[in-house]
């Protein structure tokens, strides 16, 4: 028995494989033996950790039988699962009870340990550990999963905020943080995670994480054994060019059985498919969303790779394009115009700061800004001046011009023609979120878009988007423009030019 417990029960990674009892896909009882996904998260010895990931690869399940494990071989240990609904939370709750009550009976006897409490908020055990589902602000815990935080932070915002602020503190320096999910398209607080770890990762290494940095995990469809099948399914011509672009993207090349699993997928899931079945970071990201305005522009410019490293280059002037809010979020776009092709280089964005803190912004970049172009709304007083906005930028000495008021629906369509040529640096994530996702506001009662924008994070950029169409395009970019745009334009330069003379 000393050896067994020794050799065996006290090695992690052997218990996992070996004590826990799941129904897996095909609804069979088995005990737990942990698949490619599964391994490699369990290797990751980072103690935070996030996991975009493709559907179906049983990441929930094996960090059930994790915690559960914590709490059962580690007296007093607090532990907290957490899903984006309840019927998934009581999912994960009949699958640490299923685990529980399989459980070998002489494991239990030598542990000396009982379940005290199970209800669908945890199991409650003897030796004075809990393993929570649901809500862990003003615990104090040494293992959080968190499931489908991209789901959670799409439908249920307020909730993501709380785990950000709430159950994300309650886990101390050192201990667990598991993050997973499929990706809901470029924004949120799993999106934004995801590319924070990504950036640390590239920049410091793993070697160089800290204790607070999660370390980005990707389970691509490719490297998993269950998406493949023997069946012939022939390939559209999408298809092709798809496994082409993954085949050259990744090194590899993909077997006849990959592609007709993929093939048959893809006829199903048609644009959703990158989303529940990426094969790297950036396309899981790649999805427009129902309702957004620039759908087709952003497919067109994934389509057509125009977000990559966008260089400065000291041949060109640059131009800076603000979004001004008021109290609010200001977002700024430096743009260059390479023989006719817009190309943004760079982006920055703040809040609560006064226009001089901008300015000084533009002035410690490694560029000259040739012009600052500036919304229509610059020329409204602000009460802590006595001045309007673009008074002030003239007084610090930035060169400036003011932008015509056009009705949004022109500024969107002016954006629509300004996306068609535009290269985005890639790391101009502000940018390129709000191209994908900016969109008509949604009446959930009449579930009917409203053709309004919804005001979100993704507004500001979008704004920026409309202006840099208004500064750029009828001066400096080589773009067909419509008489009938070309006339709304010059019109509402004229009124902004009378108004101002009177």
């Amino acid at each position: 028995m000393e050896d067994f417990i020794r050799l065996y029960l006290s090695d992690t990674y052997w218990r996992l494989n070996n004590l826990y009892t799941i129904i897996d896909k095909e609804d069979n009882v088995c005990i737990l033996s942990l698949n490619y996904a599964q391994k490699q998260v369990h290797k990751a010895k980072h103690p935070k950790t996030i996991t975009l990931k493709s559907r179906q690869q049983g990441i929930s399940t094996y960090k059930v039988a994790e915690g559960l494990d914590k709490c059962i071989f580690n007296p007093n240990s607090q532990a907290g699962i957490q899903s984006y609904g309840q019927s998934e939370a009581k999912k994960l709750y009949k699958k640490a009870l299923f685990m529980w009550n399989n459980l070998d009976s002489d494991i239990v006897e030598l542990l000396d340990i009982k379940l005290v409490s199970a209800n669908q908020e945890g199991l409650t055990f003897s030796n004075g550990s809990t393993l929570k589902i649901g809500n862990f602000r003003g615990d104090t815990l040494s293992f959080l999963h968190v499931s489908e935080l991209a789901k959670i932070a799409k439908r249920f915002p307020e909730k993501a905020e709380e785990l950000n602020s709430g159950a994300f503190e309650a886990v101390s320096t050192h201990s667990s943080i598991s993050i997973e999910s499929t990706a809901e398209g470029a924004s949120g607080l799993f999106h934004n995670i995801w590319r924070t770890a990504e950036r640390r990762l590239a920049l410091v290494g793993a070697e160089g994480l800290t204790p607070l940095d999660f370390y980005p995990i990707f389970l691509s469809w490719v490297d998993d054994p269950d998406c493949s099948m023997r069946q012939y399914y022939e390939a559209s011509d999408e298809d092709i060019v798809y496994f082409e672009l993954v085949e050259k993207d990744l090194g590899i090349t993909l077997t006849q059985e990959q592609k007709n699993w993929a093939s048959g997928k893809r006829s199903r899931l048609t644009d959703k498919f990158d989303q529940e079945y990426p094969y790297n970071p950036d396309s899981a990201f790649n999805v427009s969303v129902e309702g957004t305005y620039y759908r087709y522009q952003y497919e067109r410019i994934i389509k057509e790779r125009r977000i990559r490293p966008v260089p400065y280059d000291s041949r060109y002037p640059v131009f800076a394009i603000f979004d001004l809010g008021m109290n609010d979020k200001m977002a700024i776009n430096f743009t260059q115009v390479i023989e006719g092709v817009p190309k943004i280089i760079l982006e920055y964005s703040n809040n609560g700061q006064r226009i001089e803190y901008y300015v000084n912004i533009m002035r410690s970049l490694p560029f000259p800004i040739q012009m600052t172009y500036l919304p229509h709304d610059a020329n409204v007083q602000d009460m802590s001046t006595g001045r309007t906005r673009i008074e002030e930028f003239r007084r610090l000495g930035v060169v400036c011009q003011l932008l015509p008021r056009l009705p949004i629906q022109d500024g969107i369509d002016a954006a629509r023609q300004y996306l068609d040529v535009v290269e985005i640096d890639s790391q101009c994530i502000g940018t390129i979120g709000a191209v994908q996702n900016y969109r008509q506001k949604f009446d959930k009662r009449l579930q009917v878009f409203m053709g309004t924008p919804e005001h979100d994070d993704h507004s500001h950029y979008a704004d920026v988007v409309r202006y840099s169409a208004l500064a750029l395009t009828y001066h400096k970019v080589r773009l067909s423009v419509t008489p009938d745009m070309e006339t709304r334009y010059n019109r509402a330069v004229a009124e902004q030019t009378q108004g101002a003379a009177l």
